[in-house]
This record gives C-alpha cells, sequence and structure tokens, in this order.
C-alpha cells in the first residue's frame, strides 16, 4: 500500500521490516526493490530485484519480477531494458495493462516507435478510450522529473489526451 500510495520512506522501511523478519522472503525483496525504483533510486531497486530473483527463480508470479525490472530500469534511462522486461511481464501476463504502458514509454523514449505504437495498440485493446489523463495517475514515480518522463515517452509513442478509467 505505501507503494501505491507514493509514500516512498514508508514503502522502503516496510519492505526492509519483512526482509528482517525473514531473509529469505523473495517478495520482500522484490517490493523493496520497486519501493527505490519508484523513489528515485533505480540502481538500489535493481540490486533488491536481483535479489528476489536469486531468491525465488521460478516464483508464481514471474511477471512482476520482470514488471519491476521494467520500472527500475526506466527510473535509471535504460530505456531499452524498460522496454524488453516490460515486454516480457506482457508475455507472461498479457492481459496486464500496465506492463504495455511501461512498454511503450520505454520504447518511444528509446527511438522504437513502431514498438512503442505496437505496446500502446495492446494497451488500448484492453482498455480503449484510455488516455493521457488517467494514464498520469498510474505512474508509480515519486519525483516529477520521473513522472514528466514516463510522460513524455506516452506522448512520443501517441497516447492520446483523452480520458477513461
Amino acid at each position: 500500500l505505501c507503494c501505491a500510495s507514493k509514500k516512498g520512506p514508508e514503502a522502503i522501511a516496510a519492505a526492509q521490516k519483512s526482509i528482517e523478519l525473514n531473509s529469505n522472503f523473495a517478495y520482500g525483496y522484490l517490493y523493496l526493490g520497486v519501493a527505490h525504483s519508484n523513489a528515485g533510486d533505480g540502481e538500489a531497486g535493481l540490486a533488491a530485484i536481483a535479489n528476489a530473483v536469486r531468491l525465488s527463480p521460478r516464483a508464481l508470479f514471474r511477471n512482476e519480477f520482470d514488471l519491476f525490472y521494467a520500472l527500475a530500469y526506466f527510473q535509471i534511462g535504460d530505456y531499452g531494458k524498460a522496454s524488453e522486461y516490460a515486454a516480457e511481464a506482457a508475455a507472461l501476463r498479457p492481459g496486464h495493462a500496465f506492463a504495455y504502458l511501461i512498454e511503450a514509454t520505454s520504447s518511444a523514449l528509446d527511438g522504437d516507435q513502431k514498438r512503442a505504437e505496437t505496446a500502446l495498440g495492446r494497451l488500448m485493446t484492453l482498455i480503449p478510450g484510455f488516455g493521457m489523463e488517467a494514464a498520469a495517475a498510474q505512474i508509480p514515480y515519486i519525483r516529477n522529473d520521473d513522472h514528466t518522463r514516463f510522460m513524455s515517452g506516452l506522448r512520443r509513442a501517441g497516447l492520446a489526451p483523452g480520458d477513461r478509467h
């Protein structure tokens, strides 16, 4: 809940507490990773997610590992890797629209317009009428510059201003 409500320090503390209680808790590391990434520290996010994967390489929800890797790579500006991980997450769970959102913005910022438009098309198939205002509400990053980069990528990908939640 702390991650979803954009409470970075609280999210980091909660994830660290879960790891303190059980140092083999892969999802504790996973959520520590996304909390760091959302708060602006993609490198710490990548390290924590790598620990989660090491502890549970065949996790039932492997798509979340890939999705959170995508968020961390986006945060550090490695849009190619962010796009690749988002595509993997989408392949593992094709009905999860957020993976296509990350793939679209990352691909556009990486200069791969065709891939960005394809990902955006898949997103629009799942959520017809989805637009920039709805997208802005979905961005997990806390820092304004990360939010601005994400929205810039979506504009480049071709997301329309329409709003449908």
